[in-house]
């Protein structure tokens, strides 16, 4: 089983101290292997459990997980984690020094786990670094290309705003910024939606 993604977010998530939290989870595994799927399921449940009790948000049990799962497909909004991947990669951009290597390979292990379902469609093609280096638009930089991915997926959804770079910036000064429920006030529908996006990507 390809474990590489879950090391790849140990440099990428943006939030410090939950940066920190997960790596010392990683640690804890570290000479130990994922047998099967349902195993990564249950240590994935097991983190955010950490993570809503720190947090003091409410968790829900594993059986309950599963059986939703079983109810509704293996759902994963294409929009979310466009944005995910975006605020990501800005954050990497500012931060972690020589990181393109691994993002780039992040995305790809991304693009190759993502289920054949048509709301992934776009974004698995997008996202895959072979898109990236035959596009005709060399001189762009890395981010942009995330960003352009997440617009696409974005354009795909009715009634969503295409949201530019600065817009994902502005989302995540507002989510470090101890003010950040009154500026929350002050945005629109769209983005106040976002910004709990952006807030989901510090899995705390």
């Amino acid at each position: 089983m390809n474990v590489l993604l879950f090391n790849y977010l140990c440099k990428f998530i943006p939030c410090e101290l939950c940066r920190n939290h997960y790596v010392k989870e990683i640690e804890l595994r570290r000479n130990q292997q994922f047998n099967d799927a349902d195993e990564l399921f249950e240590w994935l449940w097991s983190v955010k459990n950490k993570v809503n009790a720190r947090t003091k948000a409410m968790s829900i049990a594993l059986d309950v997980l599963k059986k939703r799962f079983e109810l509704h497909g293996r759902l994963i909004d294409e929009v979310a984690l466009a944005d995910t991947l975006v605020i990501m990669a800005i954050h990497a951009e500012e931060s972690v020094r020589n990181f393109w290597p691994e993002f780039e390979q992040m995305c790809g292990v991304i693009s190759r786990m993502l289920p054949c379902m048509n709301n992934l469609s776009l974004l698995k093609s997008t996202i895959h670094p072979n898109n990236w280096r035959t596009s005709s638009l060399k001189s762009i930089v890395f981010v942009e290309f995330v960003i352009q991915a997440a617009q696409a997926v974005r354009n795909t959804r009715q009634g969503i705003l295409i949201l530019q770079r600065s817009d994902y910036v502005d989302i995540m000064k507002m989510q470090a910024n101890t003010d950040s429920k009154n500026k929350k006030r002050r945005l629109s529908p769209e983005k106040n939606k976002l910004s709990d996006v952006a807030g989901k990507v510090h899995f705390y």
